[in-house]
């Protein structure tokens, strides 16, 4: 049976003599009814929810995903009920917001590294938390590297990894996948 066949068989029933089913029967179709459009609203949340996370930039991918890993909120199974998934989509996007505003903050240090000496780069970098340095360079990072024995160049500890960092970091013309006219 397919939606059309079934929206059939509902305009059929809407147009039936109802009233001259006991109640008994009226409670176990007004039930299954309710069952049904308690999933259809699931379902439309859980398609908001999955165009949130497919709605990220492919060059933000990398940055995003990583602090996704973070989000405390457990995401809902799919059985779950649709006030489960509704808070869901509410930490979610809450959450996604703040990814954005950090993303923005990073970008602007970014933007600043690539006009400074390297005296002062190095000064900043050093002054940032561990955690800000790996946003860092996965927000610097121009593919996701997936592949084999390809990872993601770091900021280290040494003065002369972040010197390296730095001059790779000025030796790209523009920042984003979708920049580089070779592709």
């Amino acid at each position: 049976m397919n939606s059309s066949e079934l929206r059939k068989k509902l305009v059929y029933l809407s147009k039936q003599p109802l009233e001259k089913l006991s109640s008994h029967d009226l409670k176990k179709i007004s039930l299954q009814l309710q069952l049904i459009s308690d999933g259809l609203e699931r379902v439309e949340i859980i398609s908001k929810t999955e165009e949130l996370i497919q709605n990220v930039s492919l060059e933000n991918k990398p940055f995003t995903e990583y602090l996704l890993g973070k989000l405390k909120v457990k995401k809902p199974t799919l059985k779950s009920s649709k006030a489960q998934w509704e808070k869901y989509y509410k930490n979610l996007k809450t959450y996604l917001e703040s990814v954005k505003q950090k993303r923005n903050e990073l970008q602007k240090i970014l933007e600043k590294l690539t006009k400074v000496k390297e005296t002062e780069g190095v000064k900043i970098i050093e002054g940032l938390k561990e955690e800000e340095k790996k946003l860092l360079s996965l927000l610097a990072s121009l593919t996701q590297k997936k592949s084999k024995g390809v990872k993601t160049l770091s900021i280290g500890h040494s003065r002369e990894s972040i010197l390296i960092w730095l001059n790779e970091l000025k030796n790209v013309r523009k920042l984003g996948i979708l920049e580089d006219s070779d592709l």
